[in-house]
């Protein structure tokens, strides 16, 4: 396994470049003085051979003049066709052409040249000067090995300079990166706290500078991001766990349709649903049940956030309804959830039965006053003795509306609105004792006998209004169907638990056993003994049904041995 090189610190890598790049940049500005002072020297030198050349050129005896010059200049005499004329080291009848000289190639082109080469006659290198002066040429020679290497030498004093200079820049250098690279440095570091969630925002500062403001608005911005991150992470958390106990299913799949999440309770409706279970949900994507969804997602790809298509439809399964719906994420992700709504689709078709019966019950009493009041108004001479009667009637029909809508209301109340209904302490007994002092005249003239056998103290926690319309509404059921000279008794036979068991029944007609399982639905007629011919809403029962589940009691009914009609029910004391 390769080791890993270990990495250099930025303030290490900051000093290396900035004394690499200073080093070649003092590396090029010595070769460029170097080249320079050697070109200015070069002139120095052309110039002052050309002052010798010049003496040359004027003289009439060259060894004469050239006894004047330094020893090691040699001087050659050239004619315009390249011949010696003179030269001060060796013979000139034993030199050969000189024309192809650079030197005096160069002179010859453009009055001056000059070379450095090996001498053929000599053997060593020489800097060559070359002058023209018309017809011939005078040349220069000095050993490169010891004056003229010696006058091009670089200026050591320059150099040095260069080194001082370079080794200021570089102290300045290390002075920077030690600013800079600390606060880089605490960037760094603060970056592998953050990597590891170990930032220590109280013991964290940078420098006082521009490359410091940066990293304090780092450290700020990451302490928010930070923040919001926990924040996110909690919501999901909570969002999960929201989930894993909502009452419906619900799944999110992916854009490849493979399940991200399912709560339990959509892998529950799921395989009531098909016709195999199967743990593996993404599977569900090939069933029957599921082709819609799977249609409407393929259809729908691309979403925008503006714009979710969503998609629903029921499933009917073992007995059971099912609502599914589909979102498609703008990711091409999607959401199915599942819930059950059999007992919503059978409270909407309870609903609808309800509006239709209630339509029903309201044509009578309308159609009955209204057919009053158009007799009283047609007919102007009809008879005192016809009108009253017409009037009764229509009044009875009226007060047979007003309680059928005062029914309407309550049972609405119960069913939709319980959060309403406030709840004390009532005492049974006065319950019963006030609704049989209101009924009192009809209980008369009927010879109804009321037996109140309920305890003096007994008392539960509700509603007075729902507790008096129970026992209202079961002794008005006794008085419009028990029957005359019957006796209604009641009594709690039982306490236990947080709940009072009630007795309560008449000695009257009673209710066919087939009968006695529907008697509580809303509207419901009895064939034979109990009708509503006498103007009942048809919603007492169900009143007395709904307002004893709001007590989270329930109630039955049955056929008493002696003959009457028994209701067993009960009651939270809370």
């Amino acid at each position: 396994m390769k080791k890993k090189t270990e990495r250099r610190s930025y303030k290490r890598q900051l000093l290396t470049y900035f004394a690499a790049v200073f080093a070649l940049f003092a590396v090029l500005l010595i070769v460029f003085q170097f080249r320079s002072d050697r070109e200015n020297r070069k002139l120095m030198l052309e110039d002052r051979l050309s002052c010798y050349a010049d003496i040359i050129a004027q003289s009439d005896d060259y060894p004469s003049t050239v006894a004047l010059f330094p020893p090691e200049l040699r001087v050659t005499v050239i004619d315009k066709n390249g011949a010696v004329v003179y030269d001060s080291v060796e013979d000139r009848e034993k030199m050969d052409n000189h024309g192809t000289r650079p030197e005096v190639k160069e002179a010859l082109k453009a009055r001056e040249g000059n070379s450095i080469r090996k001498s053929d006659s000599v053997g060593i290198n020489y800097f060559y000067y070359a002058k023209s002066y018309g017809g011939y040429i005078v040349r220069m020679a000095l050993p490169f090995e010891y004056d003229v290497k010696k006058a091009l030498r670089p200026d050591s004093f320059f150099i040095l300079i260069v080194v001082l200079v370079f080794l200021i820049a570089l102290f300045f250098i290390i002075f920077l990166s030690d600013k800079f690279g600390e606060g880089v440095s605490r960037l760094h570091r603060f970056a592998e706290a953050a990597e590891q969630g170990k930032v220590d925002y109280e013991n964290m500062s940078f420098p006082d500078s521009e490359l410091g403001d940066i990293g304090n608005q780092m450290l700020t911005s990451y302490h928010r991001l930070e923040q919001s991150n926990r924040m996110i992470a909690l919501e999901k958390e909570r969002l999960l766990l929201h989930l894993h106990y909502y009452d419906g299913g619900i799944a999110i799949f992916s854009q490849e349709r493979k399940k991200v999440y399912a709560n339990p309770k959509f892998v529950q409706f799921v395989n009531l649903m098909l016709d195999r279970p199967t743990p593996d949900l993404d599977s569900l994507w090939d069933s029957e049940i599921f082709r819609p969804v799977a249609e409407f997602v393929a259809g729908n790809t691309h979403s925008r956030v503006d714009n979710v298509p969503v998609f629903q439809y029921n499933v009917s399964k073992g007995g059971r309804v099912y609502a599914l719906q589909v979102l498609v994420y703008p990711d091409n992700g999607c959401e199915v959830s599942v819930n059950d709504v059999t007992n919503v689709e059978k409270n909407k078709v309870m609903k609808q039965q309800m509006t239709n019966n209630i339509a029903h019950e309201l044509r009578t009493p309308v159609s009955s006053i209204r057919g009053y009041l158009e007799t009283l108004t047609v007919c102007k001479d009809i008879s005192a003795e016809k009108r009253k009667m017409f009037l009764d009637r229509a009044y009875v029909q009226a007060m047979r509306l007003s309680d059928l809508i005062r029914d309407i209301g309550l049972i609405t109340k119960i069913e939709e609105a319980p959060e309403q209904l406030h709840k004390e302490k009532i005492n049974l007994r006065n319950v019963v004792d006030e609704v049989s002092d209101e009924l009192r005249s009809r209980l008369d003239d009927m010879g109804i006998l009321v037996e109140n056998a309920i305890e003096d103290d007994l008392c539960v926690n509700g509603n007075e209004s729902l507790i008096y319309a129970v026992f209202r509404n079961l002794m008005e059921n006794s008085l419009k169907y028990g029957g005359c000279e019957i006796k209604i008794h009641v009594e709690c036979y039982a306490k236990g638990d947080g709940y009072f068991h009630f007795s309560y029944y008449d000695t009257g007609k009673g209710v066919p056993d087939e009968h006695l399982s529907k008697i509580f639905e809303r509207f419901y007629r009895v064939s034979e003994g109990r009708t509503r011919d006498d103007g009942g809403s048809g919603l007492g029962l169900s009143i007395v049904r709904n307002a004893i589940a709001f007590h989270k009691g329930d109630i039955r009914a049955l056929n008493r041995k002696g003959g009457g009609l028994e209701f067993i029910f009960s009651l939270s004391e809370k």
